[in-house]
């Protein structure tokens, strides 16, 4: 069905998670970045006309931010983006005030220092899951990841950001963070979510543009690139990093890739509310009709 009247809310959180404050109705305007590699997330999110004492929870410590976005002939809007706020700052467009809020995701869990040790054989997986459990996240892992024991035992101590990419290096693992979740899945393929299908008819906009050497650690020298598609759609809040999607057009039609980069941006006054993707072939995977897919 072809998704129409936007909405957005934002819910901000206090450092000591004893107050929430849901903001809805007003102007919201966000353009949010994920990667499915271990750097950050980020998002930039603009709220007009927000009042001084909700403002203010902003530039408490440690507040965390919720965003929501989708379409209210659903039943529920989807979570784009959840993280902690970095800055808060307030901008006068007269006769309005906006204000800007930058996060980032899994701030605090991923650069907490922690040190763990294991015995030999410890499994690979393991320590990952305990890992996230230390950081006080949650874990979104696919049930193809074949499991490493590491033989000699394995000792650590550093940011969790740090102990987990080795690891997941060890098991040959894309790791990353997603919506303050360790997220981990073979390399080169992708999550255990439903594929999804994008077509004109499902929001699909514009002709996929064939690229080359997507890098998703633009300033790492030691990055890999990929070769792929770029995609624009209607806003798909949920989708991120990781997921299947198949794309029906005049220039695909039966190939399942796997979503390396996303960029959600969306206004509810205005005309921006897309969801440009950078997706990767999944070798030796195809499907010939929807059956069986999802469709955004």
């Amino acid at each position: 069905m072809f998704q129409y009247n936007r909405v957005a809310s934002l819910t901000i959180v206090s450092n000591d998670k004893t107050e929430a404050k849901l903001i809805d109705g007003l102007k919201i305007k966000f353009d949010v970045k994920k990667s499915k590699d271990k750097s950050f997330n980020d998002a930039k999110i603009e709220v007009y006309n927000l009042s001084p004492e909700t403002s203010e929870m902003l530039n408490e410590d440690k507040t965390k931010i919720i965003l929501h976005a989708g379409y209210d002939n659903e039943q529920s809007t989807s979570v784009v983006f959840r993280g902690d706020v970095v800055r808060s700052y307030v901008v006068r467009k007269l006769p309005d005030v906006v204000t800007v809020i930058e996060a980032i995701d899994s701030l605090e869990a991923a650069t907490k220092k922690i040190s763990v040790g294991y015995s030999s054989k410890a499994s690979g997986k393991g320590i990952l899951n305990d890992i996230a459990k230390i950081a006080g996240i949650e874990v979104n892992k696919a049930s193809s990841v074949n499991d490493k024991q590491q033989k000699n035992g394995f000792s650590a101590t550093g940011l969790v950001k740090d102990i987990a990419s080795k690891i997941a290096d060890f098991l040959d693992l894309d790791l990353s963070f997603q919506n303050e979740t360790l997220k981990y899945y073979p390399k080169g393929n992708a999550d255990n979510e439903e594929i999804r299908a994008l077509s004109s008819g499902t929001g699909l906009l514009e002709s996929p543009v064939k690229i080359g050497g997507i890098d998703t650690k633009k300033k790492n020298k030691k990055s890999k690139k990929i070769t792929g598609w770029k995609i624009k759609s209607l806003l798909i809040p949920d989708i991120e990093p990781g997921n299947k999607v198949v794309v029906y057009s005049d220039m695909l039609s039966g190939e399942v890739f796997s979503v390396a980069t996303v960029n959600h941006s969306g206004d509810t006054f205005g005309d921006e509310w897309f969801s440009e993707l950078e997706v990767e072939e999944i070798k030796g995977v195809s499907v010939k009709t929807p059956e069986g897919a999802t469709f955004a």
